[in-house]
C-alpha cells in the first residue's frame, strides 16, 4: 500500500496516477477480488474478463478483445453451465433472452436467429435484403393501406405482391395482389374474406386476374356461398375490357354445373343448365330484358324426350318441337303471336299409324286435317268443311294418250280408245261421241285436282280436263267461234269446232265456248261439260 506526496493511493503499484490505483502481480488473477462464503464473488482485471460476477460455475464476465480480428470490442459473455443471457423474468414469459447466438423474445429457449413467441409489432417498416435483391415491406407509409409488400427489389418497388387489408382503388379489402407497374391496378388478385367482396361473389376464397388497364377479366372463386354459409362449389366468371361480366361457369347450381353468357350489359342471354329441367340438361337463350325466347330441354317431363321451344318478344311460345309425343314419336306445333295453336304435326297420328296434320282455327278448333295413314289403312285423306285451290281452274284424271302419229300438246281434243280400255286417243273426226275431254295446261291455265291411281290403269301420263274451264285448240271448220256455242270434236286432229249440226252433235257435245275465234285455228276457252 503506498500512498503518494499527492494522496493518491496504490496498491501494487508506488507510483499511482488516480486516487485509487491498484496493480495486481499476476495476469490470471484478479487485481480486486470480493467473495461471500458460498463462493460467490465478483473481480476486476481477473483472467475471467476485465469485470467477473459469479463463482466458478456460473458466472458473466465483461471485457475487451485484445487481439484477434474483435480487438477493442467490448464484450459481454457468459461462461459456466448454458451459456445464455436472460433479461427480464423467466417464469411469465416477459423476457428477452440470447442462447448460442439465437436471440428470443417470450422464450428462454429461441431456435432461430431471432425467435418470437407471441406477436410481433412493426409500427415502420421492415425491410429484408435491401440493394438489388428482393425487397419485403411490412406495414410501409408508402403502401398504405397495404400491410406486407413483397417487390423486385428497391429499384422497382412496384413490381411484385402486396396485401390489402382496406378496400381502396376500387378493390377490395383483405386481398393478395399482384401487381406490374401499378399497384393500383394488379394483374391479379387472391380474395380470401367475405368482408368487402365484388358484386358477384360472397366466397370465402376468390382469385381475380386483371389486364394491363387494371380491369379485371377472370375471377375464381371457391365457394359461392361464402362465409358462415353451406359449403358450394366454385366458378369462374369472365369479363370484358369495362369489367362487365359475360360468361360465368358454376360448378354448383342446386348441385350440378351451369353455364351463363351475357352481353356487354351483364344481362344473361345464353345459359345452359346440366339439370335444368326433369333431372336433364336445359339450354336457354334470352333477350336484354330477361324474356327467354329459346328453350332447349333434354326431357320435357320425366318420361319424355327432348324439346326445343321458340316464344317471341313478349314471351308467348310460337314453335314447339318435342322429340317424343304422341306414339313416342315426333311432333311440331305452332302458335300465333299470342300463343294459341294454329298447327300441329305429328309423326304419329295414333300408335302404329302414320303421320297427320292439323290445322286450327283461332277458337283452338280443327278445320282441316291432313291424314297420310287415315285409321292405319295406308290411306291419305284431306279433311275440311271447305277446300278451295288456288293453282288451276279445271279438274283432271291423268290417262295415257295416243298422238296417233302427231305430237300431243296441252289443249289437245281427245276421244276414248276403242282398243284399249282406260286410254284415249287425240280425236281426228267431227262429231265424235267418244270425245272425252281436253289435254289440261293449255294457254298457263293449270288443272285445279288432277286424279289418278299410281300403278292401276286408272293412271297415265297426261292430266285430261273432265270439267272445268280450259284452254283448247278449236278451228272454224264449222264458222266463226262465239261465247256460248256448243263445241264438239273435229276432222283437225285435236281440235275441237262450233255445232251446226245439232242432232249429229247428241252425245258429242265437248262443252262450251268461253271466248271466240274468227277463223283458222286458235285457243279458245272452252267450259268443259260433256253431253
Amino acid at each position: 500500500l503506498f500512498v503518494s506526496d499527492a494522496g493518491d493511493v496504490g496498491i501494487g503499484t508506488t507510483a499511482p496516477q488516480y486516487a485509487l490505483h491498484i496493480i495486481g502481480n499476476d495476469a490470471t488473477e484478479p487485481a480486486v477480488f470480493v467473495a461471500s462464503n458460498n463462493n460467490w464473488r465478483w473481480d476486476i482485471g481477473g483472467g475471467l474478463g476485465d469485470l467477473t460476477i459469479g463463482n466458478d460455475t456460473y458466472g458473466l464476465s465483461v471485457g475487451v478483445a485484445t487481439a484477434g480480428a474483435g480487438a477493442g470490442d467490448i464484450r459481454i459473455w457468459p461462461y459456466g453451465g448454458t451459456e445464455r443471457i436472460i433479461f427480464g423474468n423467466a417464469t411469465d414469459g416477459n423476457i428477452m433472452s440470447i442462447t448460442d447466438g439465437n436471440v428470443g423474445v417470450g422464450t428462454t429457449t429461441p431456435s432461430e436467429r431471432l425467435h418470437v413467441a407471441g406477436t410481433a409489432q412493426v409500427d415502420d417498416h421492415i425491410d429484408f435484403a435491401p440493394g438489388a435483391g428482393p425487397l419485403i415491406t411490412a406495414g410501409h407509409d408508402n403502401i398504405v393501406p397495404k400491410r406486407m409488400w413483397i417487390a423486385h427489389s428497391e429499384a422497382f418497388p412496384d413490381w411484385g405482391i402486396q396485401y390489402r387489408d382496406t378496400a381502396s382503388d376500387g378493390l377490395p379489402s383483405d386481398s393478395i395482389e399482384f401487381i406490374a407497374g401499378d399497384p393500383t391496378k394488379p394483374r391479379m388478385s387472391f380474395h380470401f374474406s367475405a368482408a368487402a367482396p365484388p358484386p358477384l361473389f360472397l366466397a370465402d376464397s376468390q382469385l381475380d386476374i386483371y389486364n394491363t388497364d387494371g380491369q379485371r377479366t377472370v375471377s375464381l372463386d371457391g365457394d359461392t356461398h361464402g362465409l358462415f354459409q353451406p359449403a358450394a362449389g366454385g366458378a369462374l366468371r369472365l369479363y370484358n375490357a369495362a369489367g362487365v361480366w359475360t360468361a360465368d361457369l358454376n360448378g354448383d347450381v342446386g348441385g350440378d354445373g351451369a353455364l351463363t353468357l351475357s352481353d356487354d350489359a351483364a344481362n344473361s342471354s345464353i345459359a345452359l343448365r346440366a339439370d335444368g329441367a326433369n333431372n336433364a340438361g336445359k339450354l336457354s337463350m334470352s333477350l336484354d330484358d330477361g324474356t327467354e325466347t329459346v328453350e332447349i330441354v333434354a326431357a320435357e317431363t320425366t318420361a319424355q324426350g327432348s324439346q326445343i321451344m321458340l316464344r317471341n318478344a313478349s314471351g308467348n311460345p310460337t314453335i314447339e318441337i318435342d322429340g317424343q309425343r304422341t306414339s313416342d314419336a315426333g311432333e311440331i306445333q305452332l302458335f300465333d303471336a299470342n300463343g294459341t295453336r294454329t298447327v300441329q304435326i305429328r309423326a304419329s297420328e295414333n300408335p302404329g299409324e302414320g303421320p297427320d296434320v292439323l290445322l286450327y282455327n283461332m277458337n283452338g278448333q280443327i278445320t282441316v286435317q291432313l291424314d297420310a295413314d287415315a285409321g292405319g289403312t295406308g290411306e291419305g285423306q284431306v279433311i275440311t268443311d271447305v277446300l278451295k285451290i288456288n293453282g288451276g281452274a279445271d279438274l283432271a284424271e291423268r290417262f295415257e294418250v295416243d298422238g296417233r302419229g302427231t305430237d300431243i300438246k296441252p289443249g289437245y281434243v281427245v276421244v276414248i280408245d276403242p282398243d284399249k280400255p282406260g286410254r284415249l286417243l287425240v280425236s281426228t273426226r267431227a262429231y265424235d261421241r267418244t270425245v272425252a275431254g281436253v289435254i289440261s295446261g293449255a294457254g298457263g291455265v293449270n288443272p285445279g285436282m288432277v286424279m289418278g291411281h299410281q300403278g292401276t290403269i286408272a293412271d297415265g301420263g297426261h292430266p285430261v280436263a273432265l270439267t272445268g274451264r280450259v284452254w283448247t285448240w278449236c278451228d272454224t271448220s264449222g264458222g266463226p267461234i262465239r261465247p256460248g256455242d256448243l263445241l264438239t270434236t273435229s276432222d283437225t286432229p285435236g281440235h275441237a269446232r262450233r255445232v251446226t249440226d245439232h242432232a249429229r252433235a247428241q252425245g258429242a257435245i265437248l262443252g262450251k265456248a268461253m271466248s271466240r275465234l274468227d277463223e283458222g285455228t286458235g285457243l279458245v276457252l272452252v267450259l268443259v261439260n260433256l253431253q
